[in-house]
């Protein structure tokens, strides 16, 4: 099959899915279930499979919580240390790591985090997610 350019700055997003729909090429399947993204190609029987011998789809599912999205970055343009620290709500004494000693030039650092709830969210969407495909 060739491959069609698609020019973005001329077409809404309403017609981005009309064409690959009319060129028989959208293989994603969203489907969201608390807070986690599940994407599943769509096997079509008149489109030829990449690899042949794969006959059930790829599932990947993706946690779609804030800790990518409120992450904190900061660029490092000198030397010097970067500490993570956390205080304790109840006053206990707090807790420092340290990240990385820039040495000679400057970088990058990125925070992210991540609450109990979301992590076992997340796990138990996926295994609710895979009982359903099991049916």
């Amino acid at each position: 099959m060739a491959f069609t350019k698609w020019n973005h700055s001329k077409y809404s997003r309403k017609s981005f899915f009309s064409f690959f729909l009319q060129k028989k090429i959208f293989i994603n399947y969203w489907f969201i279930q608390g807070g986690t993204v599940f994407r599943e190609p769509i096997i079509c029987k008149t489109i030829p499979l990449l690899v042949p011998g794969w006959k059930q789809p790829i599932i990947i599912g993706r946690h779609a919580f804030g800790d990518q999205y409120r992450c904190q970055d900061m660029v490092i343009k000198h030397p010097g240390r970067v500490t993570l620290k956390y205080a304790p709500a109840d006053g206990a004494p707090p807790t420092e790591v340290e990240v990385f000693n820039f040495t000679s030039s400057g970088g990058v650092s990125l925070a992210m985090y991540n609450t109990d709830e979301s992590i076992t969210g997340f796990a138990h969407s996926c295994f609710q997610y895979a009982l359903k495909k099991a049916k």
